[in-house]
């Protein structure tokens, strides 16, 4: 897996899993845990509200 290094130094991963699109609550939390199970280090969170 490629790298970035971050001006505090620390390096993050190149490639992330987002969640922004999984509606059912059950559903996110299997599938972020089988993305870490496999390797995934960069768990994209973000939320967007409609209006």
């Amino acid at each position: 897996m490629e790298y970035v290094t971050l001006t505090n130094r620390l390096k993050m991963p190149m490639v992330g899993f987002g969640v922004f699109r999984v509606p059912d609550k059950k559903e996110c939390q299997e599938s972020v845990y089988q993305a870490i199970k496999v390797g995934y280090r960069l768990i994209d969170t973000a939320s967007f509200l409609y209006k």
